[in-house]
């Protein structure tokens, strides 16, 4: 109800982390960041904690509902949203609040984390390999926390689903 056509995509966003954020309490789940259910949406939900792709996942959910021109971003442990239109092209950091920022930043962060650039880590990421990115996550969590027959079970519905990933 807040949101209106005569909003320009900055304004809409502040709207949405104020909701979300703010009057929600939606937030990262720093005290415990390898606890699996940090990737669950279910857990996101009911506790409004989460990890980076968990977070991201319920923001492009919404934004999709919206028809705003949002998508999934994956960078290597990390996962970000574009805001991409005819206009303006800029990054939402959701683990941080909804903080956007440009290009710039983002190459600054991947030298800065000594990961050498790839053209997919400035460009939009299908859902499947944002379905994929999130299994996979969940699977290193569980191993984290020696959880090795869940570990099995993803990894098998991993090599199941007929898709490669590679990052």
């Amino acid at each position: 109800l807040e949101l209106n056509n005569q909003m320009d995509a900055g304004q809409k966003l502040k709207v949405i982390n104020h909701i979300l954020f703010k009057m929600e309490g939606y937030g990262p789940n720093g005290p415990r960041p390898n606890f699996p259910h940090n990737s669950h949406l279910n857990y996101l939900i009911d506790h409004q904690l989460g990890n980076a792709s968990s977070l991201s996942l319920l923001y492009l959910i919404l934004a999709t509902q919206l028809d705003l021109p949002i998508s999934g971003v994956i960078l290597p442990g990390y996962f970000i949203l574009i805001f991409k239109d005819e206009r303006e092209e800029f990054y939402i950091d959701v683990f941080n609040g909804g903080h956007a920022f440009n290009r710039a930043r983002l190459e600054s962060y991947l030298k800065q984390m000594n990961i050498p650039e790839k053209t997919s880590y400035f460009a939009p990421t299908s859902n499947i390999y944002i379905i994929l990115n999130l299994i996979r996550n969940i699977a290193s969590d569980y191993a984290a926390n020696e959880k090795s027959d869940k570990v099995a079970e993803l990894e098998e519905l991993l090599e199941d689903i007929d898709i490669r990933f590679e990052m």
